[in-house]
């Protein structure tokens, strides 16, 4: 069946003894689809979604299946898992591995976890995990949850801000998780809004205006000061998570100046102007990428975008292994021990920043989508020199091949994950 799905581009199941009747089902079946009509915004979700499953007709990984399929409604939990088995690409779990309804929920979860983590030498699926999504507190917080409908979109999945693990992937009996971090920070401000679906035009507004309220707390130790960036520019990229043109290429994307002439406007407006530019596609659009979310800054001077539930003094890591940087909460009177709160965006530190050091002046880096479906790195060298276009990172150039080029500044801690 999994050959059958793969290959089509259409597949209706008829249950049942065929009949004469049949055709004349599917008519009707056709004409009642065509009468559907669904609001704007499930619309342009389902549209969406669809869109990453033709773009990704190759790239079969359990975190992406996951996520195209998680509006989607099954009786048993543990469909959500078993149900994309024949659909995940090799090296994804044990080929021997089974459906067994004989095990909870958790634990179900909890085995694929390990085992996809394990086979891919990744900790990407901790980006499915948000605080409060278990209504157990026995379970571990490292543990996704993913028939948890409330949750925020996975997006961005081309970044690689944790680089590779540097040690097989280990659990204490206790179900404690070992991981590697570098730290971003706490967190010591917090946006007010947080986005949902639906929300009125007044709430994106205040969305959007929040970086006028956040600026006094970036501090003078901001990377960005230093670095000449322009704050307006940092503010929309963490609104969606850097999926810009300077930053995708071959992909149909707007390109930081169209967002920064809208969000201008939207800075400089009157009430009643601002009722209609809220309503710009562009806007739209950041509202898919930061719905559910709220934007804060780190204690480092960093800017970034993350889960609803995270809070001030929450601590802010790039786990090895990890594409996206995490949020997570100590656990009282433990200096090591967290529980994970949910993923996060903070820019200039998507591309390995935290782990290789910032790219050498000139360089620039875009990532190309592959036949297959993964994303390649590109790194851009523009200088009196000339113009350079390669894969190969150059901060990794004085290092042999496969080994990682550690930045001076990097401080790699050990944590457990409660």
């Amino acid at each position: 069946m999994s050959k059958i799905y793969e290959s089509a581009s259409r597949v209706v199941i008829w249950l049942g003894k065929d009949s004469t009747a049949s055709s004349h089902a599917m008519t009707t079946l056709e004409y009642l689809g065509r009468q559907l009509r669904l609001p704007s915004d499930s619309l342009r979700q389902i549209v969406r979604r669809a869109e990453e499953i033709a773009l990704n007709r190759n790239r079969k990984t359990l975190s992406l299946l996951l996520e195209v399929t998680k509006m989607s409604k099954c009786v048993d939990p543990r469909d959500r898992i078993y149900g994309l088995l024949g659909l995940l690409m090799k090296g994804e779990l044990d080929m021997d591995f089974m459906p067994d309804y004989t095990k909870e929920v958790d634990e179900v979860y909890k085995i694929v976890f390990l085992k996809a983590s394990s086979l891919t030498g990744r900790l990407d699926l901790l980006r499915h995990c948000e605080h409060g999504s278990w209504p157990q507190k026995e379970i571990p917080s490292w543990v996704p949850n993913w028939n948890a409908q409330d949750k925020a979109n996975h997006i961005a999945a081309w970044l690689d801000a944790g680089r590779d693990l540097i040690r097989p992937i280990a659990w204490t009996p206790e179900g404690l998780l070992e991981v590697d971090t570098v730290n971003l920070g706490r967190i010591i401000s917090t946006g007010d809004v947080i986005l949902r679906p639906g929300v009125s035009p007044e709430e994106r507004l205040r969305f959007t205006r929040q970086l006028g309220d956040m600026e006094p707390s970036i501090g003078d130790r901001s990377p960005y000061l230093t670095s000449g960036e322009d704050l307006l520019g940092v503010h929309i990229s963490r609104l969606c998570w850097g999926s810009l043109q300077n930053k995708l290429m071959d992909y149909h994307v707007s390109s930081l100046e169209q967002y920064m002439k809208v969000y201008k406007a939207i800075f400089n407006s009157t009430s009643s102007e601002s009722s209609t530019i809220i309503n710009e596609p562009l806007v739209r659009q950041i509202e898919y990428w930061a719905s559910g979310r709220r934007l804060f800054t780190t204690s480092q001077g960093h800017l970034g975008i993350g889960p609803a539930p995270m809070q001030v003094d929450d601590a802010v890591c790039v786990i090895r292994g990890c594409g996206a940087p995490m949020v997570l909460r100590p656990v009282m009177d433990e200096t090591d021990i967290f529980t994970v709160v949910g993923e996060a965006y903070v820019h200039g530190m998507m591309d390995g920043e935290a782990i290789l050091g910032p790219l050498p002046p000139s360089y620039t880096v875009r990532y190309r989508r592959l036949s297959d479906g993964h994303y390649q790195q590109h790194f851009f060298r523009s200088d009196s020199a000339g113009n350079e276009e390669r894969t190969t990172d150059p901060r990794r150039s004085n290092v042999g091949r496969g080994s990682i080029a550690m930045s001076s500044a990097c401080e790699t801690t050990a944590i457990l994950l409660a």
